[in-house]
């Protein structure tokens, strides 16, 4: 599953802060590396921007990448990939108890956020993929390419369930929505929203 047509420590619910910056939206610019706003588009993605004044020197990034391959050989971990990586979403059980448990990549890239799920022949059981968007609003999806099918789970800026679709149609071009405004889309196998009783309104907790 990925967007489709041109609508893409815990932060707070999205507001800016004292700077004027929205941190989430700063936090997706730091891992692609860019300034600019993040957009999402599963039709067409972005190619790199150029070069910005300010950028590290030529020097300066063939010492980091030096830097890099030393320590990858010392065993170290190596970073995620730009604009992916993953994390744990906690769906919130019965009176506040800590419910079913997700593995999630994580997308916030043109790129990743374009290509989604596509192509994958399973999804396993207690994993999936979180959408990040820099705006709250509407944000459909479509099934293209995707191969499996899926629950979709669409959370606004406050961390809360505000819409989800069960079990959609694998290669699907039709647009998949809500009709409401979210800041994160969440997609785990079709059925697991059912088996683990994810509603609308529930609480989830992660860290990006």
């Amino acid at each position: 599953m990925s967007t489709a047509h041109a609508s893409q420590a815990p932060l707070r619910s999205g507001s800016p802060s004292a700077s004027g910056a929205d941190p989430l939206a700063a936090a997706c610019r730091r891992r692609e590396g860019d300034t600019g706003p993040v957009q999402c588009s599963r039709a067409q993605p972005v190619q790199g921007a150029p070069l910005r004044s300010g950028s590290p020197s030529a020097s300066a990034v063939c010492c980091l990448l030096l830097l890099a391959g030393c320590a990858s050989g010392n065993g170290k971990k190596e970073e995620a990939p730009v604009g992916k990586w993953t994390t744990e979403i906690r769906f919130e059980g019965e009176g506040g108890r800590a419910g079913p448990l997700v593995k999630a990549e994580v997308v916030a890239s043109d790129a990743a956020r374009a290509k989604g799920l596509m192509f994958r022949k399973e999804v396993a059981d207690g994993e999936g993929m979180l959408f990040v968007f820099e705006e709250e609003k509407e944000h459909p999806f479509w099934m293209k390419n995707t191969l499996v099918s899926l629950d979709m789970i669409w959370v606004d800026s406050s961390r809360a369930i505000v819409g989800i679709v069960r079990e959609t149609k694998p290669l699907s071009e039709e647009s998949v929505t809500v009709g409401v405004k979210s800041r994160f889309v969440i997609e785990v196998p079709a059925g697991w929203c059912t088996r683990n009783g994810v509603h609308r309104g529930q609480k989830v907790s992660f860290t990006l």
